[in-house]
């Protein structure tokens, strides 16, 4: 059983997978959107029957969901492995005939980066939580091996495209660069990143203001909470919420700072707090 708080997460997350700015700089636009589009309890059911906590898991299902319940494509496979003699040499997210008619082999993603003028890791600046990832090498991939696979070992494809959504994370020192890797949208999502030792800066936000540890999957979507919601914090509670956190583990925590708006909470910023040595001591944790 799906709880009404988790109904309306899906809602909100499927209209931010549809919605939300791409992280691609040529990405193939689709339709917007709305809530009175499609079925909102057959989501929380589609949901409720695929539980995952893995971001890009969840991800996937809520494409899978965009696909056949409200473009109704035809022909739809999800992960079809493609196999060299008796290896697999990768996997087809979707394969599916689209509503002209086109045979389609669609690649999806849902990325989170981290800017980092003064590290990078195999030549990138935009460095994953786990910094074994990087914006440069899942492009490398994607454009590369993932989406050239389908026309590769596939007859009849005659259109391969890529949905990539996510945010950039920010430091606050350091300004968005006017020079930006080539396949990243100058419109992407964007949030602000912190060190541990620097959570000090909770203290300089509006007394007001409230805080959450966001849990995954629910990586995606704005949050927006009741005022009574006790899993809000205040500033002080979220700085020593965050330092029990790092006494502990050291795995990166991301965090919605929410402001008051006609009765309730929405997120005004989202923040990466990561530990001191990240990106050198970085806690691999797929996403």
């Amino acid at each position: 059983m799906i709880s009404t708080t988790d109904a309306q997460r899906a809602v909100n997350d499927l209209l931010w997978a549809i919605n939300s700015p791409s992280l691609l700089n040529d990405s193939v636009g689709v339709a917007p959107l709305e809530r009175g589009d499609f079925d909102q309890e057959r989501l929380a059911h589609t949901i409720a029957a695929n539980p995952n906590r893995r971001v890009g898991k969840y991800f996937e299902h809520l494409i899978r969901f965009w696909l056949a319940e409200i473009r109704g494509v035809t022909d739809l496979e999800h992960s079809r492995q493609i196999r060299d003699v008796k290896r697999t040499i990768g996997e087809l997210d979707f394969l599916y005939t689209d509503e002209q008619g086109r045979r389609t082999h669609l690649e999806i993603a849902v990325k989170f980066y981290l800017h980092t003028p003064d590290a990078d890791v195999g030549g990138s600046h935009f460095i994953g939580p786990n910094a074994a990832d990087t914006f440069d090498r899942k492009m490398s991939r994607l454009f590369d091996h993932q989406l050239p696979l389908g026309r590769q070992h596939i007859s009849g494809i005659t259109q391969t495209i890529a949905i990539v959504k996510g945010r950039i994370f920010y430091h606050p020192n350091n300004a968005v660069p006017r020079s930006l890797p080539a396949k990243l949208s100058p419109d992407h999502g964007q949030g602000n990143w912190i060190r541990q030792s620097e959570t000090r800066c909770f203290q300089d936000q509006p007394s007001d203001s409230r805080f959450c540890v966001l849990r995954k999957p629910h990586w995606l979507a704005n949050e927006i909470a009741a005022i009574d919601d006790d899993s809000l914090m205040s500033k002080a509670g979220i700085a020593d919420c965050l330092e029990r956190h790092f006494q502990q583990n050291n795995h990166p925590v991301l965090v919605s700072q929410l402001e008051m708006s006609r009765g309730h909470y929405e997120e005004a910023n989202r923040l990466f707090v990561v530990n001191d040595e990240w990106p050198v001591r970085s806690v691999s944790s797929p996403t």
